[in-house]
């Protein structure tokens, strides 16, 4: 895991080399965190800090701080500078590779040099960058990262992006009878996967407050999760998720998120099996010709197959019938928005899948396995 954090304290400069790509990988892990338009400089800055063999880049947004140590070739002393984010990034990304960097402080400045090339540029205070304060961590425990990746991705389509309901804008982490719980809804669809509770994470169910990773910090999760098994550590407000040379901490959405379970339908009477690739190649296809903002889809589940109709007043209409594998139930004709349906789809992987529904109007219930679930409400067509 990580090595020990670093001291936002302000040192005496001194001079550190190594190699150009450990600079660009530590730049690119971090730069997410980097506010493109801040108006509070110092969050334009990433902050950089040498420590003996080790360099620390560090960067935040005052809700998430992503921080990525690498070792160096060669350092003399302990110091820290900050500098801008994003122009020192695109200045390292254009170095040859497999060169050697040397960094210093020097006359107000951050200098670099790699080979013929140098550069000079502003720096701020070590002291103005601000850090986000941890304290102990209520619960801590390891996962695979692919598990908690492809989790993280059939629950990502799902998030709200409504801002009144902000709640609903990051994906809800939940530990209810030895099941962890990723869930996120906008109020149209519900995204839903269940797995294994692991070992340390028990704490969880004793908090009173919804634990909702916000939007932004979703993506930037996923892509730590290259590595073989993660490390996460939550407490009430708080998420440290430790990828080896890459830490991640954001503060978790204040807010409470709704009780998903009661709109998942329990009684819905009529199910359809089908083919999802299939299925999902036939509504790309009839949705070629939607231009509507809220583009519709009708699906009419019929006894030996389910015919897919598009209608626009500027485009025309587009019609697909498909086999099915089965419909338990009378036949049923069902709108959808197409797009929501299309993010469904794609959530549930290989050849086999089944829909649950009662009427027109009420949930319908997508599912693959136990383990993942999505809900889908009905559009009026």
């Amino acid at each position: 895991m990580a090595r020990g954090s670093q001291s936002c304290a302000q040192v005496m400069a001194d001079v550190v080399s190594l190699p150009s790509g450990s600079l660009k990988a530590a730049l690119k892990s971090v730069i997410a965190a980097v506010e493109a338009r801040s108006t509070i400089p110092i969050l334009s800055n990433v902050l950089i800090r040498v420590d003996q063999q080790l360099l620390t880049v560090t960067a935040t947004d005052l809700d998430m701080e992503l921080t990525r140590q690498v070792d160096v070739t060669d350092a003399s002393g302990s110091w820290g500078t900050t500098v801008l984010g994003r122009v020192f990034a695109q200045a390292v990304d254009k170095l040859p590779k497999e060169s050697e960097v040397t960094l210093s402080v020097k006359d107000g400045r951050l200098q670099m040099a790699c080979g013929r090339a140098r550069f000079a540029l502003p720096v701020l205070p070590v002291d103005d960058f601000p850090c986000i304060a941890t304290g102990d961590w209520a619960a801590q425990f390891e996962m695979t990262g692919a598990t908690l990746a492809e989790a993280l991705a059939h629950a990502k389509p799902g998030i709200s992006s409504e801002e009144t309901r902000y709640y609903l804008n990051g994906v809800l982490v939940e530990r209810r009878e030895g099941e962890l719980f990723l869930v996120a809804t906008d109020g149209h669809r519900l995204h839903v996967v269940a797995l294994p509770a692991p070992d340390g994470s028990e704490p969880m169910a004793d908090m009173v407050q919804s634990l909702i990773v916000p939007r932004k910090a979703v993506p930037i999760i996923a892509g730590l999760c290259a590595e073989a098994r993660v490390e996460l550590a939550l407490t009430a407000g708080k998420l440290r998720v430790d990828a080896g040379e890459t830490v991640l901490v954001t503060k978790l959405i204040d807010g409470n998120f709704p009780d998903w379970r009661r709109v998942v339908p329990q009684s819905a009477d009529r199910v359809c099996s089908f083919d999802p690739r299939a299925l999902e190649a036939a509504l790309g296809r009839v949705n070629a010709i939607n231009v509507a903002k809220d583009p519709a889809v009708k699906l009419d589940f019929a006894q030996a197959e389910i015919t897919l109709t598009v209608s626009c007043s500027e485009t025309g209409t587009a019609t697909e019938t498909m086999e099915h594998g089965g419909l338990e139930g009378a036949p049923q004709e069902i709108g959808f928005n197409a797009r929501y349906l299309a993010d469904v789809l794609a959530q549930l992987p290989g050849d086999s899948a089944a829909v649950r529904f009662s009427d027109a109007s009420g949930p319908t219930l997508w599912r693959k396995a136990d383990d993942r679930f999505c809900v889908l409400m009905p559009m009026r067509v």
